[in-house]
């Protein structure tokens, strides 16, 4: 058990160094990749619930030591995002095939941005100095997120398929005699 515990302890702060150092310092759009997000929701599709509520609140909560928006804000954003993509999945997407994979991490990712940037300026939102500005940048910004945490996602899912048969890249199969 204490094993298991310092593996995942040592995942988690690996996660974290990698988009913290790695990920955050690459060029152009290639920084608005989201790997823990995306480990969130892999680890949802492939687990359960409870096993990505204490990876989500651990690394929102490390992830909120290290950032300069309020205290809460990455770990309540990567809980509610966690918390509605099970939903979606448990009631919406009854098989784990790519599309729902593609849904869910597009899913989660809105809700992780809008989260994250509404509760990073609420103060200004109460104060009446709306900070957020809502022009091309922010959704083109929002828009390259999706796209790399769609790609990186579709790369995990062939990567896992391949490791093992247990999800399937079909949504539909057609089969004709």
């Amino acid at each position: 058990m204490y094993l298991k515990i310092f593996l995942n302890s040592i995942l988690i702060i690996f996660l974290l160094i990698f988009q913290i150092s790695f990920i955050s310092s690459l060029p152009g759009v290639f920084s608005n990749i989201n790997i823990l997000l995306i480990f969130l929701v892999y680890m949802l599709m492939i687990s359960n619930l409870s096993s990505a509520l204490i990876y989500a609140i651990a690394l929102g909560a490390l992830m909120d030591i290290f950032s300069f928006s309020f205290f809460g804000a990455y770990l309540g954003s990567y809980i509610f995002s966690i918390i509605i993509v099970n939903f979606l999945l448990v009631n919406f997407f009854t098989n784990r095939s790519l599309y729902a994979f593609i849904a869910l991490i597009i899913s989660a990712s809105i809700l992780s941005f809008f989260f994250i940037t509404i509760i990073s300026n609420i103060i200004f939102i109460f104060s009446g100095d709306l900070l957020i500005s809502f022009n091309k940048q922010f959704f083109s910004s929002v828009l390259e997120q999706l796209i790399l945490n769609s790609i990186f996602m579709v790369l995990i899912f062939y990567l896992t398929n391949f490791l093992s048969n247990s999800f399937r890249p079909v949504f539909l199969v057609n089969k004709k005699k």
